[in-house]
Formats: structure tokens, C-alpha cells, sequence
């Protein structure tokens, strides 16, 4: 799966020119929050949503990718964007 969402910063990076990314899990999934965390992605902040397959409102950890790990992201694999 970090393979999979690395590929997909540095598209989204390639395609968009920069910027901050921002994404959410569920706060009970620490294997999701592991992913994002390899990824660079930093927690800045508790929510709730609700969740459709739950059938109900769950809390979320609110996460972000700076544009500057962002980028790095885009440098490391732009290789992957081409293929």
C-alpha cells in the first residue's frame, strides 16, 4: 500500500505543480496512520465523519503532507510518474 500512495503523491505532485496534501483515517486504524506516517504525512488534528460502511459518525486523526515533503516525494519517484 505505500508503494501504491507514493506513486500517487509524486502524480499528484508531477500533475499539480506542488502543494500541501491533506487526508484523514480512522482514528482506530493505527495501520493506515502507520502508512501515511512512512509517507511523511504529520497529524494536525481530530474530527469526526461518518462512515458510511460503520452506518455511524467516527472519530478521524486529520493528517497532512507539506508541500516541501511533497515535493521530495515527486523528486524520489519521478521515475515512477514516466513509466
Amino acid at each position: 500500500m505505500t508503494e501504491a500512495a507514493r506513486r500517487l503523491i509524486a502524480y499528484a505532485h508531477a500533475e499539480r505543480g506542488g502543494g500541501t496534501i491533506r487526508s484523514s483515517v480512522f482514528a482506530d486504524n493505527p495501520a493506515s496512520l502507520a502508512v501515511q506516517r512512512k509517507l511523511g504525512f504529520d497529524v494536525i488534528g481530530r474530527g469526526e465523519t461518518y462512515s458510511r460502511s460503520r452506518n455511524e459518525t467516527v472519530p478521524i486523526l486529520k493528517t497532512e503532507l507539506a508541500a516541501e515533503a511533497c515535493a521530495a516525494t515527486g523528486r524520489e519517484d519521478r521515475h515512477m510518474v514516466a513509466a
